[in-house]
């Protein structure tokens, strides 16, 4: 019975309901405003990127999965993180605070700043 009702739902949510395709809307969810920000920990330096996504396209998204680079004074890649928000949402025409972050794999002054691209994110059609 509990097996029958998921399935049920996954058909629903997952198949009947459909879902848009993030590389479809990619150009309308832009990343804007990113600052690298590197803190001294032990064990080693941490480093995060922070910016703001505003969404231009008609469907809500969600799990966002971000790949950052981090660049040095000479625009040189230097280290790269990739990291899923989960719990962040982001409307149709509204902006949202976004951080990736972790372990730093160079000394932290190398680290002058970052660019932050959205892998995949989703949005169910019943979800506007």
């Amino acid at each position: 019975m509990v097996v029958a009702f998921g399935l049920m739902a996954w058909l629903f949510y997952g198949l009947l309901a459909g879902a848009y395709d993030s590389t479809e809307y990619q150009q309308h969810l832009v990343v804007l405003d990113e600052i690298v920000h590197v803190e001294d920990r032990p064990g080693g330096p941490y480093v995060s990127c922070m910016g703001r996504i505003t969404n231009g396209s008609p469907a809500r998204w969600r799990d966002f999965y971000f790949e950052t680079t981090f660049l040095n004074a000479d625009g040189k890649i230097i280290d790269t993180l990739s990291e899923r928000a989960p719990a962040l949402y982001v409307r149709p025409g509204q902006d949202a605070q976004f951080r990736v972050r972790g372990v730093a794999d160079k000394s932290g002054a190398l680290y002058k700043s970052c660019r932050t691209r959205i892998k995949s994110a989703y949005s169910s059609r019943v979800e506007r």
